[in-house]
């Protein structure tokens, strides 16, 4: 009856953050069976919402978090995620770099950058919605960091 009257909605974000799969109830956000030992870097799945990705950095970082170190070991985990047969490139393009042409290099470059490009689009997104919940916000002593103003779980 207390819980009724008095919720807890920072317990309610912290668990939906660091255990989607307790709400979300799919296998997707579900760590692998045998992995009670592993690291964080291993538990953080890449097919978790990146929210919750940034939040499972986020909690193994001290009182300032230094954006480009966190959208660094973000984009690994992204990156480890990638599926080999993921994203189809267009014909042309397969064909221009089979032929060993100065094009198809080019090709990839762009569509790497355009990855890039989505990355760092899923990262600012992320940490807005972060920085939104009050977990973070910007500071005037440092401008490539973050303050933390979260701290343990309730």
């Amino acid at each position: 009856m207390i819980r009724a009257f008095l919720p807890q909605p920072r317990a309610s974000i912290q668990t939906a953050l660091g255990q989607p799969e307790v709400y979300l109830n799919c296998d997707c956000c579900r760590p692998p069976s045998g992995s009670a030992g592993q690291s964080l870097a291993d538990m953080v799945l890449p097919t978790q919402h990146d929210t919750c990705i940034l939040y499972k950095l986020y909690v193994e970082c001290g009182r300032m978090i230094n954006m480009y170190d966190w959208f660094t070991a973000f984009g690994m985990i992204l990156e480890r995620g990638e599926q080999p047969g993921g994203v189809e490139e267009p014909l042309a393009k397969k064909r221009a770099g089979a032929k060993g042409s100065r094009t198809g290099s080019k090709a990839k470059t762009k569509a790497s950058k355009l990855d890039q490009k989505e990355v760092q689009a899923r990262f600012i997104s992320g940490v807005a919605e972060l920085q939104f919940m009050g977990f973070i916000k910007s500071t005037t002593r440092k401008t490539d960091h973050v303050m933390r103003l979260t701290w343990g779980n309730i």
